[in-house]
């Protein structure tokens, strides 16, 4: 195992400059992307069912209103997405690491978008199912 994880370390280590300029660039515009998001779907969503506010007392009203829930499908979605797309673009690195070759921030990310749209068009059933078994992997 220590062998294995030498291995890995030293091929990461190749792109691990270019590795966080790219988790720093991307994951700052996508959490400022879902948070703006979220926040617009939570005041639609409010002004559709005639709240200024939620409340305690009102809360329950809200998650059951089918503009509330269909508006959290839709922001799910673009989560997964969003989540997906990094981790193409984090196999496009280790990948490029494996071969022994660069990759640059701008590499990973237009290449792991064409990986995600290939990979769409071949599975478009199956991949929240894949992606939902992967949400706790990239987050670690």
């Amino acid at each position: 195992m220590k062998r294995v994880l030498t291995i890995c370390w030293r091929n990461l280590k190749r792109n691990a400059g270019n590795l966080l300029l790219f988790e720093i660039l991307y994951r700052i515009p996508a959490f400022c992307l879902i948070y703006f998001m979220a926040e617009c779907a939570v005041r639609f969503s409010l002004e559709q069912q005639g709240y200024s506010y939620m409340t305690a007392e009102n809360y329950i009203q809200f998650i059951r209103h089918p503009v509330t829930l269909l508006l959290v499908a839709l922001c799910g979605i673009v989560v997964l997405a969003v989540l997906f797309l990094e981790l193409m673009a984090l196999f496009t690195c280790f990948e490029a690491s494996w071969r022994r070759e660069k990759c640059s921030a701008a590499d990973m990310f237009t290449k792991g978008a064409v990986r995600m749209v290939r990979f769409l068009r071949k599975r478009p059933v199956f991949w929240i199912i894949g992606l939902l078994g992967a949400v706790p992997a990239v987050h670690l």
